[in-house]
């Protein structure tokens, strides 16, 4: 759920919000056999779209670390866009990442003890 990269982006994590998304219909949804159902047919979408499905898990299956983005006020939304996260607890911008996606962005980050 937290940490597949949909060819489609989606503001929600929610899976009926990510199969309408990729244009996958939802008629029944919150039953175990119409999840499932909904995540077939919406593997087979993205499959149809050219991504490689292997791929997409493997690399949501990696490694990842807890970190903070150091970024101003001003400069929040190269966090949001990035994926991170407000936590209002400690107020920090936090998001796990894997080592690529650390490296790829255009911010410090800091890991989280």
């Amino acid at each position: 759920m937290n940490h597949v990269r949909w060819p489609n982006p989606c503001a929600s994590k929610a899976l009926v919000s990510i199969a309408l998304a990729h244009g996958v219909g939802v008629v029944s949804a919150h039953r175990a056999m119409a999840d499932c159902d909904i995540i077939a047919r919406l593997l087979t979408r993205v499959h149809e779209m050219g991504i490689d499905l292997e791929d997409m898990i493997r690399t949501a299956m990696l490694p990842r670390a807890r970190v903070q983005a150091l970024v101003s006020y001003d400069d929040r939304q190269l966090a949001k866009d990035a994926g991170f996260q407000w936590d209002t607890g400690t107020r920090r911008w936090m998001a796990d990442l894997t080592e690529p996606e650390i490296h790829a962005l255009s911010f410090e980050v800091r890991h989280d003890p």
